[in-house]
């Protein structure tokens, strides 16, 4: 609707403007015929622009009828003309106004923590914030981020309204544990008839001032999304202590030593609608690069094909008397320092790494 604007308010000005053509025409007439005004007595309105046409068969002065009839539109076209210059700068001012809205940066409105919003549902007000027709919530433009054509609500931005949270999969979904790869995935529910119940952890999972609450929606915004640029991993607190958790009023995380806030983590319901899992992004300095195969499968197969040959040469000089001078003493000191450190190589990088070939079993 913001988009259109402009154009709808050159619409206007152009089925205006054989009005305001006439106004002139009309002015200029008013001046010239102004001493002899005659406004007859006996003239009916026309449903058109309140037109006064003479209604009898005499023959007033045409001047005069021409002065009435100007007269008459003059108020109406002066109206029209500021109803066009209102809608002009109206669409001007909210063109303005959706520019300001790219202030807001992925640090201060991150895609976590903010709602994507419709722009033809967007109405611009006059105090200059943006009403959303399908929620009718009101954005200030400080609550609002572009990103190209996109347009985002600050939803948990301080001050907007309550603290947000994070809920990791949609209504008629909960997270599912895989047994193959431990890995977490939002899963449909069977029974469409099944209402889910509101997220709430348990009480040893909460801060005091959340101790008597029925659900998490009760005290926060509820925010949809499991965004983590890094990727994420699930806390478990039934098999390390470590990963016991408290959720406090704030909306932050706490688990071990650290403390997380609402676009680091996101929790949902098990299977069995009982236990609630947390799934914790990755910090970027903690995220490591996915390694070069030339270094992870072509490097230690060299090292394993130069180990025999590094064998080879340091028995042919131990065996060979003329061999042991100076120089081959030397030799056989560097080639027994290199096939220590090969073997060292190779070893850490099967066993401690665990890069074997996968079998498929019968």
């Amino acid at each position: 609707m913001l988009k259109r604007l402009p154009l709808l308010a050159l619409v206007a000005g152009g089925l205006h403007l054989p009005l305001l053509v006439q106004l002139v025409y009309k002015c200029s007439r008013i001046v010239q015929y102004f001493p002899r005004v005659c406004v007859p007595y006996y003239c009916r309105w026309s449903v058109v622009y309140g037109v006064c046409v003479v209604d009898t068969g005499r023959s007033e002065d045409t001047h005069a009828i021409n002065m009435a009839n100007a007269m008459i539109q003059l108020p109406i076209i002066l109206l029209i003309g500021v109803y066009f210059v209102s809608i002009a700068k109206l669409s001007l001012s909210a063109t303005l106004d959706i520019d300001k809205i790219s202030n807001n940066t992925n640090e201060t409105c991150p895609d976590s923590l903010s709602v994507a919003l419709e722009s033809h549902n967007l109405e611009y007000l006059p105090n200059g914030s943006f009403l959303h027709q399908s929620t009718q919530e009101v954005y200030p433009q400080e609550f609002l981020r572009k990103d190209n054509d996109t347009t985002y609500g600050c939803v948990c931005k301080q001050g907007f309204g309550r603290t947000c949270i994070r809920k990791c999969c949609q209504g008629n979904e909960f997270l599912k544990v895989s047994n193959y790869d431990d890995k977490s995935e939002c899963t449909e529910i069977e029974d469409k008839f099944l209402k889910v119940p509101d997220l709430l952890p348990a009480k040893n999972q909460l801060g005091n001032k959340l101790k008597n609450i029925s659900g998490l929606s009760q005290q926060f915004r509820i925010i949809v999304n499991q965004i983590c640029p890094f990727g994420r991993y699930r806390l478990e607190p039934e098999q390390f202590e470590d990963d016991n958790f408290v959720i406090f009023s704030n909306g932050t995380l706490k688990t071990g030593d650290l403390t997380l806030t609402q676009s680091q983590y996101c929790l949902d319901w098990d299977h069995d609608f009982k236990t609630i899992i947390v799934l914790v992004c990755h910090s970027p300095e903690l995220v490591v690069e996915e390694e070069n195969p030339m270094v992870t499968i072509v490097h230690p197969i060299g090292v394993i094909i130069s180990i025999p040959f590094l064998v080879a040469t340091l028995f042919v000089y131990a065996v060979i008397p003329e061999l042991r001078n100076l120089y081959g003493v030397t030799l056989m000191c560097y080639v027994g320092c290199l096939l220590g450190a090969y073997i060292f190589l190779v070893t850490g990088r099967l066993i401690y790494h665990r890069h074997f070939s996968c079998v498929i079993i019968e």
